[in-house]
């Protein structure tokens, strides 16, 4: 979806119709201040852009190359446990890195956000790796954003051994294993 500026105040839904898993969504060209995926079932998600929502139905992959300085993704209480790896994708240096779950959609590639990371798992008992992003944000320099992951309710495993800079880490209530990477962490 170019352009992301052009889409109505009300919001819009997008169903992907292909049988064949080759469904994809991509949100290209443009600057903003927030961008939040709400993931919700098997393919199927709704993306908020500064308040201007996009529905998606069977849709197995999202490209969101938009420059923002937050970005948040959070599992609605229906997926139950998650299992979700955060990472880069398989390009160095391309700005892009990856969120991948068993529970809600094949792949989302990002890019980077420039000030902040926000991962809600929400409740179930999730099974979260975090490893490096890639080494730039949107806007092509080093990415430092400040990264947060909330295991939420129950019993979780969130894994950040290899991730390499600071971090917040919040298993929330339930007994939980939770791991840091090497930077200065907060849990």
């Amino acid at each position: 979806l170019n352009k992301i500026g052009v889409l109505p105040a009300g919001g819009t839904a997008f169903t992907g119709t292909s049988q064949d898993g080759t469904d994809r969504m991509e949100l290209v060209d443009g600057q903003r201040s927030a961008v939040t995926h709400s993931l919700t079932a098997a393919n199927t998600s709704t993306i908020d852009v500064d308040d201007r929502w996009i529905h998606l139905t069977g849709v197995e992959s999202v490209l969101d190359a938009l420059i923002v300085d937050e970005r948040t993704f959070t599992f609605a209480a229906a997926t139950g446990a998650d299992a979700v790896l955060l990472g880069d994708d398989a390009t160095e240096a391309n700005k892009v890195s990856r969120l991948t779950s068993t529970s809600v959609i094949t792949t989302l590639d990002f890019w980077n956000p420039i000030a902040s990371l926000t991962l809600n798992t929400g409740d179930g008992n999730d099974a979260v790796t975090l490893s490096p992003f890639d080494a730039l944000n949107g806007d092509g320099v080093t990415f430092d954003a400040a990264v947060s992951i909330d295991g939420g309710e129950q019993d979780d495993q969130i894994d950040a051994l290899a991730y390499l800079l600071e971090l917040t880490i919040d298993g929330g209530s339930g007994h939980d294993f939770l791991q840091g990477g090497h930077g200065v962490d907060q849990g």
